[in-house]
């Protein structure tokens, strides 16, 4: 194996020098459960994986308030909408899925990240053989971390 290639005995570190395994004790709502981030999972043949066709918002809490969550999740919602994605929770439960993962994982200042998949579906692009949209939300510390890792690349 070349030198480039051959594999280090350190475990592999973000900006802050935290190991990756750390964000495997976070909680993350998957599909309207609070879940293991070790133990989330989205199919290899769900259709925002293999075509990128989903929605998403990055959201951020302060002092443990959520940034214009409303403005945010109607976003995501109009999004969903003009990609003819439908959606499997109501903007209501989302919110609380927003509340209740902040408050899973400890965090009052916090970067959240909502994703909405197509779902799973065959190999070919038609967007309507899905089934079952992927909804998760994830959380992590609001930190410098986030801007330091793209200043680095």
């Amino acid at each position: 194996m070349p030198s480039s290639q051959a594999s280090s005995t350190r475990a592999p570190t973000n900006a802050s020098g935290k190991a990756p395994e750390a964000r495997q004790s976070l909680k993350i709502w998957f599909n309207g459960q609070l879940v293991a981030a070790d133990q989330a999972r989205v199919s290899v043949y769900d259709h925002g994986l293999l075509y990128g066709d989903g929605v998403f918002e990055g959201i951020r809490a302060y002092n443990g308030k959520v940034f214009k969550m409303r403005t945010h999740l109607k976003r995501l919602f109009d999004s969903a909408r003009s990609i003819r994605l439908n959606m499997d929770f109501t903007l209501e439960q989302l919110e609380q899925g927003i509340r209740d993962t902040l408050t899973a994982n400890n965090r009052r200042d916090a970067y959240i990240r909502l994703c909405v998949t197509r779902g799973t579906g065959t190999l070919g692009l038609n967007p309507f053989t899905c089934k079952n949209a992927a909804t998760f939300i994830i959380v992590d510390s609001r930190s410098e971390e986030h801007t330091s890792e793209l200043q680095s690349h």
